[in-house]
């Protein structure tokens, strides 16, 4: 089955139909890839209904671009003619398991320094850094910064590893 549609209108109708596995469409114009240009697919994870992970991978396998970056490539390219796959039992599992570690109301991230120096950390590392209050949960900053459950919990894992917050994830 096909869906015409762009990114936009692709990611508003997930949640109705609560769709689990992948969401491939080629990119009408090839891009550009190392020296060359190579024709390439946008590629849209969703679980439950819900973005977990999108990217642009190249025809040889490598991925281009991904998360927002990707988002954003996407968006620029109009309606896509998208094909539907879902993932395997497995997959479906480990990717909801991941889903509910990241939203948990009691998962409060909290800062362990007031004012880092932020020049070498890249964008998204200091919008997700500057919205921790120590009051809002992983679901309300995953909503404000609009980023999916696992693209939400590896930024504040590196957030967490580069010592700047802590974030106690009750399991």
């Amino acid at each position: 089955m096909f869906y015409n549609l762009d990114i936009d209108a692709l990611v508003e109708s997930l949640d109705s139909h609560r769709y689990t596995g992948t969401f491939r469409a080629r990119l009408p114009v090839p891009i550009k890839v190392g020296a060359g240009k190579e024709v390439a697919d946008a590629v849209l994870e969703v679980v439950a209904g819900q973005p977990a992970h999108c990217h642009i991978m190249s025809a040889s396998g490598a991925f281009v671009v991904q998360g927002q970056e990707a988002y954003l490539l996407m968006k620029g390219q109009g309606s896509l003619q998208w094909t539907f796959a879902p993932f395997p039992s497995s997959v479906q599992l480990q990717q909801q398991q991941a889903l509910s570690r990241v939203f948990r109301s009691t998962d409060v991230p909290r800062r362990l320094q007031s004012r880092p120096d932020q020049r070498a950390w890249d964008r998204s590392l200091r919008h997700v850094f500057n919205l921790i209050d120590g009051e809002k949960d992983a679901l309300a900053l995953a909503k404000i910064l609009n980023k999916s459950p696992l693209e939400l919990e590896r930024l504040l894992k590196e957030l967490v590893a580069i010592h700047v917050i802590s974030w106690d994830q009750h399991r």
